[in-house]
């Protein structure tokens, strides 16, 4: 199954008009005069959005929409980060644009309608251990899965794992549910493989909500 055919939002070559650094540069003033921050948040500040001005490059502020700020959280994924950097990452562009709506730039602010439409981030779990440890937490074995589980007190499968490498549909079908491959970041790499073995192959995380929404609305079973 494909997408839309929508292009996700991704970094413009350089030369473009850097607003965001003007904005960014405001922010931790702001931040180190005002609210007085220690220097070291302040410092953390600028390293996290100092990656998305780098994907913004120009473009409004005001004009991006929650489906980019899924694609932004994407391209970081792209660039290797750990879920708890990037999600740290998305702490700081909730400030920022917290601080954008102070200056009247932002009405809204879309890491915190992100929220308000329910989406959270209820745990974060990481496999701490390399491809020949023999652990039974690295994907595609269900490890860490279970440990959500239990955790978290769900189903396995009854969820939808999303993810842009073959292992990951991989994982989905280890714990019986579906598996969605999102052609961002890795997904490219993976898409041959993917098609006919993944239960749906779409554009962005964007898409994959959507299939989601689909999939409950049709009451296909896996989701009980």
């Amino acid at each position: 199954m494909g997408g839309s055919g929508r292009r996700p939002l991704r970094p413009k070559p350089p030369g473009a008009v850097q607003v965001g650094r003007v904005w960014l540069d405001a922010f931790l003033d702001y931040s180190a005069g005002e609210c007085h921050l220690a220097e070291n948040t302040v410092a953390a500040y600028g390293r996290d959005l100092r990656r998305f001005v780098a994907w913004l490059q120009g473009r409004a502020v005001v004009s991006l929409t929650i489906r980019d700020l899924a694609d932004y959280t994407a391209w970081l994924h792209a660039q290797g980060l750990s879920p708890a950097t990037l999600a740290r990452h998305l702490v700081s562009l909730k400030v920022f644009f917290r601080y954008l709506q102070l200056e009247g730039v932002l009405q809204e602010n879309l890491a915190e309608l992100l929220a308000a439409e329910g989406v959270t981030v209820d745990g974060i779990f990481v496999c701490p251990h390399g491809p020949d440890d023999g652990c039974d937490c690295r994907k595609p074995r269900p490890g860490l899965i279970h440990q959500a589980a239990t955790r978290l007190g769900f189903e396995p499968r009854a969820a939808v794992v999303v993810g842009d490498k073959m292992v990951d549909v991989e994982l989905a079908h280890a714990v019986g549910a579906p598996g969605l491959l999102v052609t961002t970041g890795h997904g490219p790499e993976h898409v041959a493989k993917a098609r006919g073995v993944a239960e749906a192959v779409v554009a962005d995380l964007g898409e994959a909500a959507a299939w989601i929404e689909r999939a409950v609305a049709a009451d296909h079973g896996w989701s009980r």
